[in-house]
């Protein structure tokens, strides 16, 4: 994956929650916490992401030296 990748998907999702912002019913707390509840499990699932590319790269590495 690409760094341009990556700013496009940010920049995605960043349109996606203005247009939910929009075009909501629900009133400006509610939508805050629900905001905030996608935030967290954006985050958590991004950490869960990053640590698995970590682990493989980590993998990778270990596997490459111990041909040596």
């Amino acid at each position: 994956m690409k760094i341009k990748d990556i700013g496009l998907f940010f920049a995605g999702a960043a349109v996606g929650a203005g247009l939910t912002w929009l075009f909501t019913t629900d009133d400006g707390k509610e939508l805050l916490d629900k905001l905030k509840e996608k935030a967290v499990d954006f985050k958590d699932e991004l950490d869960d992401s990053l640590e698995n590319i970590k682990q493989a790269f980590d993998d990778s590495n270990n596997t490459e030296s111990n041909k040596s």
